[in-house]
């Protein structure tokens, strides 16, 4: 079926206006409802560099958690990332859980304007919807990390927003990682932090992981919310010395191993 320019149209305005709100964090049309009027053939008949730039443009900006609103009330959510779409209405304390996509809003928001870090914090809770489980008052979620992972690999296969193929590996590492990195405390072992150090040789990835760590923390109560990046701290500090450490020993090995 024909897209009208007119549908074109509406679907590049909901895409500037968005880019808009993440940059300047306001515009005449911040209060307005929910339109859902971008239809998803007229966002697939847009440019794939044109939606990959204002989407990009839209993750990096100040504000983020504005734009990517906007982007969810007229419909461009909907259409382009389905997955996420899932997020919106999920949870609320009196479902026993937070309200998801609140919550993954704030996680970008606080993030660092890093490419690779904002797009996995929008997508490092994705799997939870699909594998909520609520038994006897305890609410779990298990194995959402890896269903967070292929809902990433879905829309990177399926869109044009991450031409790279090392980008995604990177997104998609931290996504799965995340869990190991907060669940992270002071007993751990040696041999444990090198386990969850190991899992990530790129050293880039592993700054990138610990800054999504923190941005995770979004309690209301600044008490827990400094233990929480504290240990994301301890555990980077631990990692680090553990890393020289390894290095000193090996290189010693070496030199007795020459002096032989």
């Amino acid at each position: 079926m024909t897209v009208s320019n007119a549908s074109k149209q509406r679907a590049f305005k909901a895409l500037t206006h968005a880019v808009i709100m993440s940059i300047f964090g306001e515009h005449p049309d911040v209060n307005a409802r929910r339109a859902g009027n971008v239809r998803e053939d007229a966002v697939d008949s847009l440019d794939g560099g044109i939606v990959q730039k204002g989407m990009d443009m839209v993750m990096l900006g100040h504000r983020p958690d504005l734009g990517l609103r906007s982007l969810e009330r007229s419909g461009w959510i909907e259409a382009l990332m389905p997955e996420i779409q899932a997020m919106v209405g999920f949870g609320g304390y009196e479902e026993g859980h937070k309200d998801l996509w609140e919550h993954t809003l704030r996680v970008v928001r606080n993030a660092p304007p890093r490419l690779e870090v904002r797009w996995a914090a929008l997508f490092h809770d994705v799997g939870k919807p699909g594998s909520f489980r609520k038994k006897g008052g305890k609410v779990s979620f298990h194995g959402h990390e890896a269903r967070s992972v292929r809902a990433f690999r879905h829309v990177a296969n399926r869109t044009a927003l991450f031409p790279d193929h090392d980008f995604r590996a990177r997104v998609a590492a931290m996504i799965e990682t995340l869990g190991n990195i907060e669940s992270y405390r002071s007993d751990w072992t040696d041999s444990a932090v090198r386990r969850v150090r190991k899992r990530i040789e790129d050293d880039r990835v592993w700054a990138d992981l610990l800054d999504l760590a923190r941005a995770d923390v979004t309690s209301a109560h600044e008490s827990k919310r400094n233990r929480c990046r504290a240990r994301t701290d301890e555990l980077e500090t631990r990692a680090a010395e553990l890393l020289r450490a390894d290095a000193e020993a090996e290189r010693l090995r070496g030199s007795t191993a020459t002096r032989r």
